[in-house]
């Protein structure tokens, strides 16, 4: 978190996103070395627990500055966190991950059921992937093709399962998403760009 580090300091305003893609937003009190204290403007209580990995979002506009972090402590509208700020764990992301409601087709393919098809929605997106409802078992590995819409123009990404978890009585897929082509990264991108100025 190179470049974002130099930029935490309090009062600045950042996001937490816990592993199931719940991000809580809040803002820093104070900055000591690795450990970060956060006011939020939402209770943590039942999303975030102590000892949780988490992933520290920092910055603003279609470019943030994403890297690992503890939780210490959590309650109320507080949090404590502890930095994981080895460059391997760092990363840029082109666009945050965004909560969305979005139709979808999966399609997958295995040894044993041949090609099958079931329909979807996506409850987050991202330019490097996505989380899906699983109404059908997508065991970590699968190799999926997920049909959609973006801003009205149909789009295939290829991805693989690389979690699973469940969000209440859901069942929920983490998938990320091959290498695209450059037109497919653009829409993505401004697909998201869009949809985060409109959230403003």
């Amino acid at each position: 978190m190179a470049g974002g580090a130099r930029s935490l300091t309090v009062s600045t305003v950042v996001g937490v996103e816990s592993a199931q893609g719940d991000v809580w937003r809040a803002q820093v009190t104070y900055v000591s070395d690795r450990l970060v204290g956060l006011r939020g403007w939402t209770i943590v209580d039942g999303r975030f627990r102590e000892r949780d990995t988490v992933t520290l979002l920092i910055g603003d506009g279609d470019r943030l500055v994403s890297g690992k972090a503890q939780v210490l402590a959590a309650g109320g509208s507080l949090m404590r966190i502890v930095r994981r700020d080895a460059s391997e764990e760092s990363e840029r992301r082109l666009a945050p991950r965004l909560r969305v409601d979005i139709d979808a087709t999966v399609t997958v393919s295995t040894p044993q059921a041949g090609l099958t098809q079931f329909a979807t929605q996506v409850v987050d997106l991202s330019a490097s992937g996505c989380a899906i409802r699983a109404t059908t078992s997508l065991p970590v590995g699968t190799p999926i093709a997920l049909d959609l819409e973006l801003a009205g123009t149909a789009v295939r990404f290829a991805g693989i399962v690389v979690r699973t978890w469940a969000a209440g009585s859901e069942s929920r897929a983490g998938v990320q998403f091959d290498p695209m082509p450059s037109p497919t990264i653009q829409l993505l991108n401004r697909f998201l760009v869009d949809q985060l100025r409109n959230n403003e």
